[in-house]
């Protein structure tokens, strides 16, 4: 039996979880290895690890500052605002459920990845036969935004991301775009240039 394409994006879900968290337990090993004395580790190596972890540390550390006094660290709070949109836990939402919160008031990160995929979607195909997507590349100046923006957003089963990392809408996010275009037309356009996929 195949599993449907609920449960395929599900799985999706689960498999970028894992790989994501890969590399954080990977680091917590090779620290503790290098704590014991079992591995030697020179700066460059490491400086070229701090460099790759860059996008992840990203959604944990809001401002690093260094002045004459030394470095400071500022973390993101964990206490994230959420509006009253229901995390949706099946795509065949009811259209109402999926409608709640007016798009002004969504975080900024939500506006810049709907608008984009509203946006090009339209003309894309307007049918909604087939689905435009977009993805930023780690290391982007916006990519902690991003991946901001998509996690709260997959959360709320408004969009799917493929393993190619790419970003869809689903149905409730199509749902949604159509009931708020007029508020969508007007939020300014973020995420203007791509690369084929």
């Amino acid at each position: 039996m195949m599993p449907s394409d609920y449960e395929k994006e599900k799985i999706d879900e689960i498999d970028r979880f894992f790989k994501k968290h890969i590399g954080f337990a990977a680091m917590f090993v090779v620290a503790v290895l290098a704590a014991a004395g079992v591995l030697k580790i020179e700066w460059p190596i490491l400086a070229a690890f701090g460099l790759a972890m860059l996008p992840y540390i990203a959604e944990f550390v809001q401002e690093i500052r260094f002045d004459k006094e030394g470095a400071s660290v500022a973390l993101r709070s964990g206490k994230k605002k959420r509006e009253d949109l229901p995390v949706v836990a099946d795509p065949q939402v009811n259209a109402q459920a999926a409608a709640v919160p007016a798009f002004a008031t969504l975080p900024e990160d939500n506006r810049r990845i709907l608008k984009t995929l509203w946006n090009f979607q339209v003309p894309h195909d307007s049918t909604l036969q087939t689905r435009w997507g977009f993805s930023v590349p780690p290391g982007v100046f916006s990519y902690s935004s991003f991946v901001r923006g998509i996690a709260d957003l997959m959360s709320r089963s408004m969009i799917h991301m493929d393993s190619r990392g790419l970003v869809f809408l689903l149905d409730a996010g199509v749902t949604y775009c159509q009931t708020h275009s007029a508020e969508i037309a007007r939020e300014p356009l973020f995420y203007r240039e791509f690369k084929p996929a």
